[in-house]
């Protein structure tokens, strides 16, 4: 009995569909949102009331670099915690960068006498968290300058090109870009917010350090760095970092971040200084991409799409009633339809021809 009522509840999950006012939202599985009062969801977008022919394809093989996987984030009305307004705002605002979630649009779903809001946005590739528990190992000092010099220049562009910091750049928020798994983006801006002092730089980029120190060894003491943070002045970097853990290296730019002041911090120059010192650490300083040793764990690396790719033509569209501001950047929506019909018929033809793979 149990057992059927856990089927029942997988079914359920795997068939909710999420609508908006062009386009719906086949639900593949729910993702972990940790403490957020939101639903995140990883689904597979059509045009609304057109089901996709090949969403169990898509569903089945969620590795599989595919253009037509989408994120859903849904808040509950009336909850505190992460502010989903806010997040939305900040993916229009940062519409166009390179490391960003590409904004698609927002919508509501009715829950009981209210509704929720929700918005979706483009599909990236695993957490580096992830990444991490999955392999198993601690990542070699190659793989954490290259991610180094990426999360410093992410930072960089955004608090001097946005005038922003993310407030929580911890493990699970740093993510490989699905297109290209050695190139990082980041996620999760509902606590985003605008530069005040030179500390909230400093601040972002001591967190980001701690980071990088916690892929060498799971001690979840160091996973969310604020709450190493939040001792600010206590901290004792030798006990942090022992050398039988953290490669010297990496503990010398952990010490030379957490020595600068807002006295002296310069926001022209300090993030290439920071910068150039994880660069100094690659083997080709010429590229930071992330050299994976185990691409396994990144499996879309291996794999190349029998499912069609569907091609979002970047325009800019009216918002819609619920839209916090006009979008920029947002496909256009016949644009979407069509591409995701073309790329439904190339599926369905896939499928008959390879019939549907499962990597797990």
């Amino acid at each position: 009995m149990r057992i059927l009522i856990l089927i029942t509840t997988i079914n359920s999950a795997l068939s909710l569909t999420l609508h908006s006012r062009a386009r719906q939202y086949d639900v593949c599985k729910k993702l972990g949102g940790g403490e957020s009062p939101s639903d995140v969801f990883l689904a597979v977008m059509t045009p609304r009331g057109v089901p996709h022919p090949a969403r169990k394809a898509l569903c089945d093989s969620l590795d599989r670099t595919n253009e037509a996987l989408v994120v859903v984030k849904c808040e509950k009305p009336n909850e505190d915690g992460e502010d989903l307004q806010n997040e939305i705002l900040r993916s229009q605002t940062l519409a166009g960068a390179a490391w960003s979630v590409d904004y698609i649009e927002e919508f509501v779903r009715p829950r009981g006498s209210s509704q929720d809001r929700c918005y979706s946005m483009r599909a990236l590739g695993r957490n580096l968290r992830e990444i991490r528990e999955r392999s198993g190992k601690q990542f070699d000092l190659s793989i954490l300058a290259s991610a180094g010099s990426q999360m410093v220049s992410i930072l960089k562009s955004l608090h001097n090109d946005f005038g922003l910091h993310h407030t929580d750049v911890h493990a699970a928020n740093w993510l490989v870009r699905i297109d290209d798994p050695t190139q990082l983006a980041l996620i999760d801006y509902g606590y985003m917010a605008p530069i005040t002092t030179a500390m909230d730089r400093i601040k972002e980029l001591q967190e980001m350090v701690i980071t990088l120190r916690w892929y060498t060894d799971l001690n979840e003491d160091l996973y969310v760095p604020k709450k190493i943070l939040r001792r600010f002045g206590e901290i004792n970097l030798d006990r942090i970092c022992p050398p039988e853990v953290v490669p010297g290296a990496l503990k010398a730019i952990i010490e030379y971040v957490f020595s600068l002041t807002p006295e002296t911090f310069d926001p022209e120059e300090e993030y290439e200084r920071i910068r150039a010192l994880f660069v100094s650490l690659i083997a080709d300083p010429s590229t930071d991409r992330i050299p994976w040793a185990e691409p396994k764990h990144i499996k879309w690396t291996h794999f190349t799409p029998v499912v069609a790719s569907v091609a979002f033509e970047p325009a800019a569209v009216a918002a819609s009633s619920n839209s916090t501001v006009s979008p920029v950047h947002v496909a256009q929506s016949a644009a979407i339809d069509a591409s995701l019909r073309a790329a439904s018929a190339q599926a369905v033809a896939a499928a008959l021809q390879y019939g549907v793979p499962r990597f797990y």
